[in-house]
């Protein structure tokens, strides 16, 4: 096939898929409801499910996100698109005129980049007002950090800051208003695509479960920016090279130095994952059983030592292990020793611990299973939502 006929072909399957995609995605609108064919297209997925799948009870076909009944959505306007891009194909030999590749592209970035400046403009108002990242609600503020996931702590933690909320919020409403002016839109473009960049890497960094439609404001602003892309790397190209005063041997020392400095700790020790590094004996969590004051204490890769007690504050001490004792330095520099031994998994630990006599059993808490340590995201929500 002709190369221009082709990518004539291919526009107008964008455009299709496109249309089609705004028409069934599932997100809430106030007034102008473009997703008409989410009913539609929500029971034709659940009646192909069963073709596809041999236990259908096991998947979420309902259109909510990153469920597999989205994926079978995308699948489906991938298919219609590609027939109506043959229908319209048809017509023009027909009707004996021609769609041209010009008009189809303009029809395409049309549309691409109101529903993109629209998408822009819910989500920015949204962080700028401060409804998307809200305030801890009051049992999250009280729930420990481990028993979280990564999505809730994400969360939980940008709502903790207004900054944070109005800053990205109003990011997001000028890349709205930018796209919709001819002179500001190319910047618009730029910036709308590495914000998006940004928030698939936070969807799949924190297992946050809007990545298709993350994915898809990435993949769109991508699709605006395909026609400039030879403009940008050109831009970059006619920089002119800044002329440092400086030989070319010292410039090299120079940029030695500067990666020596910034590599060696890790060279040296030949550790390149923090979370490898050794940690002190019995490092980790356990659980008291046997004391009416304290409930749990932790031995810190720092090292300390952390107490918590019924009331759920914590006090930490400086921490030195050796083969009979525990040593630990108090706030006022003195200084304390408790014998410690292993027993049937049982931590035990008696002396006496800065006035109080103390003869702590624990019991080691199986850290590496809390929710937050979870290392891992999930492509759907099957399971998930049940």
């Amino acid at each position: 096939m002709n190369p221009v006929k082709l990518q004539k072909h291919l526009t107008i399957w964008l455009l299709c898929f496109v249309v089609l995609f705004i028409l069934s995605f599932p997100i809430q609108y106030n007034y102008l409801h473009f997703n008409i064919l989410v009913t539609a297209f929500g029971n034709i997925t659940h009646k192909i499910a069963p073709t596809f799948f041999e236990n259908p009870t096991e998947y979420t076909f309902d259109y909510l996100s990153d469920s597999t009944g989205l994926y079978l959505n995308l699948i489906l306007i991938s298919l219609i698109a590609l027939l109506l891009t043959i229908l319209i194909k048809g017509i023009e030999k027909v009707a004996k005129t021609e769609l041209s590749q010009k008009t189809a592209w303009t029809i395409l970035n049309t549309v691409l980049v109101y529903y993109l400046s629209l998408q822009m403009a819910i989500y920015g108002f949204n962080k700028l007002f401060k409804y998307q990242f809200y305030d801890a609600h009051p049992n999250t503020l009280f729930t420990p950090v481990g028993y979280l996931t990564k999505d809730f702590l994400f969360w939980t933690s940008m709502g903790s800051s207004s900054l944070y909320s109005i800053s990205t919020g109003a990011v997001e409403v000028l890349v709205a208003i930018l796209l919709l002016f001819g002179r500001t839109r190319n910047l618009a473009i730029v910036a709308g695509f590495l914000v998006s960049a940004f928030l698939v890497l936070i969807n799949f960094a924190f297992d946050i479960n809007v990545k298709i439609q993350s994915i898809s404001l990435l993949l769109f602003f991508f699709i605006l920016l395909i026609p400039n892309l030879k403009a940008y790397f050109a831009f970059f190209n006619q920089l002119p090279a800044q002329k440092i005063p400086l030989s070319a041997l010292f410039k090299v020392i120079v940029v030695i130095l500067i990666f020596v400095e910034a590599l060696v700790p890790y060279i040296a020790s030949g550790n390149f994952n923090g979370d490898n590094t050794q940690k002190p004996p019995f490092y980790g969590a356990y659980s008291i059983a046997n004391d009416s004051v304290y409930k749990r204490f932790f031995i810190h890769s720092d090292p300390y030592f952390i107490i918590q007690d019924k009331d759920d504050y914590l006090y930490s001490f400086p921490m030195e292990i050796t083969p009979v004792y525990i040593k630990l330095t108090g706030p006022n520099e003195e200084v304390t020793r408790l014998s410690y031994s292993m027993q049937d998994s049982v931590f035990q630990l008696t002396g006496d611990f800065f006035g109080y006599p103390i003869n702590l059993q624990g019991t080691q808490i199986d850290i590496s299973n809390l929710p937050l340590n979870e290392d891992t995201y999930r492509w759907t929500i099957d399971g998930y939502n049940k």
